[in-house]
């Protein structure tokens, strides 16, 4: 506004897009041994590297966009365990 005071207020909304993917802890990205960035899933029992494309990070979480499906098991911590490993999941503590 032209005149504008101290103490003024206004209505403000922000319009943006949802972007699809999933979202898992900064700490799940992990490497192959080609240098390709992923995650370790678990199927079959068997811990197994999965590439993916992530996206926004807010510091501890992590957008994946393409390769990984809402539902599935990711370990959180891959540097404890080899791909291959045989692994149980274990369901996430409530926050």
């Amino acid at each position: 506004p032209e005149r504008f005071a101290i103490d003024q207020e206004a209505d403000v909304g922000i319009d943006a897009d949802e972007l699809p993917g999933v979202i898992v802890t900064l700490a799940a990205l992990t490497r192959d041994r080609d240098g390709r960035q992923g995650v370790l899933v678990i199927s079959a029992e068997r811990a197994v590297f999965r590439a993916v494309d992530h996206g926004a990070t807010d510091g501890p979480r992590v957008l994946i966009r393409k390769g990984l499906a809402a539902g599935e098991h990711v370990i959180v911590e891959p540097d404890r365990v080899k791909p291959g490993a045989r692994v149980a999941a274990l369901e996430a503590p409530p926050r």
